[in-house]
């Protein structure tokens, strides 16, 4: 019966938690500019906001300066398309995919060391008539943003 209490007290203090661990490697973190080299305008704004809030929403980090940062975030878009998905009876398109491309580095500041430096693709499909290109694209940002973190902090 020790056995049994002794094994249910183990299984229950080996969780896994999703959350961000308190002994971050970086704790100052600063978002150079966002780079866009595509024809779309505006996703650099979008990528740039959600990142800025994403950061900002994690208490252990602090976004800063690129002068008192530990760690420099830089992106480049540099890919966005939009294709056909799926046509009906009459060839008309009914859903499209957006694809979006970009080359995300982290790089210690004081060493000019590189943590990660990875290409990030994510692609979308909507239908016209439920959801906008615009709202579309938002949701191709909000996965690039969570890569980009999942990234960083797998690299920690």
């Amino acid at each position: 019966m020790k056995y049994l209490y002794f094994i249910i007290l183990v299984i229950a203090f080996c969780g896994y938690s999703t959350r961000i661990p308190s002994h971050i490697a970086y704790k100052k973190i600063a978002l150079a500019f966002v780079e866009n080299k595509t024809l779309k305008p505006e996703l650099e704004v979008i990528l740039t906001q959600r990142l800025e809030d994403y950061f900002k929403s994690i208490s252990q980090i602090k976004l800063v300066n690129i002068e008192d940062a530990e760690l420099i975030i830089s992106v480049e878009i540099n890919n966005y398309g939009k294709i056909p998905a799926v046509y009906d009876a009459f060839q008309n398109v009914t859903q499209w995919q957006i694809n979006i491309s970009c080359q995300v580095k982290g790089q210690k500041k004081n060493t000019e060391q590189i943590i990660f430096n990875s290409s990030i693709n994510q692609q979308v499909n909507y239908r016209q008539n439920e959801k906008s290109e615009e709202e579309a694209i938002k949701e191709g940002i909000e996965k690039i943003t969570a890569e980009i973190c999942r990234q960083l902090f797998s690299q920690w």
